[in-house]
């Protein structure tokens, strides 16, 4: 297999045209869409799209900004090859809370129509549960709450993805920067979440991070996660896996005791 640097960067067939750090990308119908957190004003997100499979890119004009960084860092949940096991025609996007501060305990879920991931006004935020348990929306960001709470703290780079074999959404982050990191799991984008596994010094002290299973290599309950990190981990990281399922009980918070999906990494 070979690979070659199509946009911005080391001997790319084609230059960058803004600078920033991707935050989230996406294939929809096609299309990809980056998250971009703007190079030097790290609390501002806007969106990027590319019809032509990243040869070039073209960015909203509206920037996510917002105090304490809110929608500073934005991951897409993903839903497999182009958005194809999509469960409706929303896209789902999940960003930490507090970003310009310590600790940040939160993430917030917002949702838009898959056909206006460009269009600002098109976005809504999770505002909670109603008397039925179905997810409640609003227009306004100032309303989001959290649908996810690690008293340990979030970090940027938590990656969220839907599993088709075992019908949970598993969200993966690190909480702090000594090795720690958490997998959690749930019936819906918006929870109850509850503990698959919760490291502290995982492997070593050193900090990790972006810990991500890609869909493309989910086999059945067998996975590969990858993962960066901080000095000898700054690189490309693969870990096998397997999620073992057993009868799940009633849901516990983060971080507490594993629910009844656990791991065994290899």
């Amino acid at each position: 297999m070979q690979a070659s640097n199509v946009w911005g960067g080391l001997n790319a067939e084609n230059p960058a045209n803004f600078d920033g750090k991707p935050a989230g990308l996406l294939s929809v119908n096609g299309k990809l869409y980056m998250a971009v957190t703007e190079q030097g004003s790290f609390f501002r997100q806007k969106i990027c799209e590319s019809t032509n499979h990243g040869a070039t890119w073209n960015c909203t004009g509206w920037v996510f900004d917002y105090p304490g960084g809110m929608w500073s860092s934005m991951s897409f949940l993903q839903f497999g090859q182009d958005y194809q096991g999509a469960r409706d025609n929303y896209v789902y996007v999940y960003t930490h809370m507090d970003g310009s501060s310590a600790p940040r305990n939160n993430i917030l879920l917002g949702r838009v129509a898959k056909e206006n991931v460009m269009d600002r006004n098109s976005y809504e935020f999770f505002t909670g549960l109603d008397g039925n348990n179905n997810p409640t929306w609003s227009s306004n960001i100032n309303d989001s709450v959290p649908t996810f709470s690690d008293p340990n703290s979030v970090g940027f780079g938590r990656n969220i993805m839907y599993h088709p074999t075992l019908d949970r959404y598993i969200l993966m982050s690190h909480h702090d920067e000594d090795g720690g990191w958490g997998i959690f799991d749930a019936p819906e984008p918006w929870g109850p979440w509850t503990t698959v596994a919760y490291f502290d010094a995982w492997l070593d002290t050193k900090f990790k991070f972006g810990f991500n299973i890609p869909l493309k290599w989910v086999s059945g309950s067998d996975f590969v996660m990858v993962f960066s990190g901080i000095g000898k981990y700054d690189d490309w990281n693969t870990v096998k896996g397997t999620f073992i399922t057993e009868a799940i009980p009633e849901p516990t918070n983060p971080p507490q005791t594993p629910s009844g999906l656990s791991i065994i990494i290899q």
